[in-house]
């Protein structure tokens, strides 16, 4: 079986590190896996040294993507992004999508072209239900777990991970913890 997924965004943050550990998973597992994505970010450098085969496609929406995705003919193409769903919808390729935000999506004919939806959350489910999105699997993301260790006497007591974008509602965590005594937090990732 041939996979390819397609992600069109050029910087790095989760949904990158999620394509390339599912990537290189399937690719261990013996499925002949590719990953298109643009040579200008992140994902192509850390999959170069690891073996994985990459396609270049263009950064955002373009025709170049879908003529790629349609040489190479996967068995199944899986779409990474919103700008990789809009590209490859308009291949008769088997399509997934795998949608890893919670921003609204439209009702048409987009929502209702791939052969399966995967939503990482339940919440993203629900959203994807009710822009027609038919029966979206819920895959929640996954990550090596760290070895153990004490925590640092002067690190927080709440460590958050992700970018520090408003939408991850890092304020709401701050202003939770405004109301907790002695509750420090910590937020880790990149962004304004």
């Amino acid at each position: 079986m041939r996979v390819l997924h397609v992600d069109t965004a050029t910087e790095w943050r989760g949904g990158q590190t999620q394509v390339l550990r599912l990537a290189l998973g399937m690719h261990r597992r013996g499925v002949e896996t590719w990953v298109a994505c643009p040579p200008a970010g992140r994902l192509w450098e850390e999959l170069a040294p690891m073996g994985a085969r990459r396609l270049a496609i263009p950064r955002g929406w373009s025709l170049r993507c879908a003529a790629a995705a349609w040489r190479l003919r996967p068995d199944v193409v899986v779409a990474h992004s919103s700008h990789a769903h809009g590209c490859l919808a308009i291949t008769p390729l088997p399509l997934v999508v795998h949608r890893w935000v919670d921003f609204p999506v439209r009702e048409g004919w987009k929502t209702r072209r791939p052969a399966k939806w995967i939503a990482i959350t339940e919440a993203v489910r629900q959203i994807l239900l009710a822009a027609g999105a038919d029966d979206p699997a819920v895959v929640h993301a996954g990550v090596d777990p760290l070895p153990a260790a004490a925590p640092a006497p002067d690190g927080p007591t709440v460590l958050t991970l992700g970018a520090r974008v408003h939408h991850k509602g890092h304020d709401v965590l701050a202003a939770a913890a405004a109301q907790l005594p002695g509750v420090d937090i910590g937020v880790a990732g990149e962004g304004p």
